[in-house]
């Protein structure tokens, strides 16, 4: 336990929670991506309804974590820079769904956060998140696209979401990067921080 503040309690743990539950997201969407293909009779419940049903908690699972991750970055840079980076901590909830908003702001908080612990430590900030980011504004238009065409056209969105779910297995390992990267800092910049106490 750091002495700091509960929200960076436990900064790895979180990580680990964090990157085991985008596993289990990216499982989940291909069973969803697949069972998109198989015909059900309308207004009947059947597997693979609670196949997509099952995907739910797994989704909210993933909001909680990420929100707990990037809190835990932004009030550990806080104690390194009092005055923050113009972002308050509610946004590491409200910032990956807000519309619009989700397509910038959780890459900023992460890229500032690790800047903050970077230089603080010493390293080279080389953190890079453009080619996670890229991926994860795609997968959101892919997602929106398949969305609106699914009202017209149910084989078109089944092929767009295989898509989506292609890009986020190609994502997935660099996103794993990202919180692993972002986590070593934070740990770093803890580290320190106590050393300093």
């Amino acid at each position: 336990m750091t002495m700091f503040h509960p929200a960076i309690d436990g900064a790895e743990k979180n990580a680990r929670h964090l990157i085991n539950f985008s596993l289990l997201f990216l499982l989940s969407s291909w069973a969803v991506a697949l069972v998109a293909f198989v015909d059900v009779p309308e207004n009947e419940l059947s597997w693979v309804a609670l196949v997509q049903l099952a995907s739910l908690p797994i989704n909210i699972a993933l909001l909680v974590y990420g929100t707990i991750w990037v809190k835990g970055l932004m009030v550990t840079s806080r104690f390194i820079q009092p005055e923050g980076f113009g972002y308050r901590q509610g946004w590491s909830f409200w910032g990956w769904i807000t519309p619009i908003a989700q397509w910038w702001i959780p890459k900023r908080l992460v890229d500032y956060t690790t800047a903050i612990f970077d230089e603080f430590v010493g390293n080279s900030p080389l953190r890079k998140t453009a080619q996670w980011w890229a991926l994860w504004v795609s997968i959101s238009v892919l997602d929106l696209i398949g969305a609106l065409i699914g009202l017209f056209d149910r084989d078109t969105s089944n092929a767009i979401g295989i898509l989506s779910v292609i890009a986020l297995t190609y994502s997935f390992p660099i996103w794993r990067t990202v919180v692993e990267n972002a986590t070593e800092s934070q740990s770093s910049a803890i580290k320190k921080l106590e050393g300093l106490a």
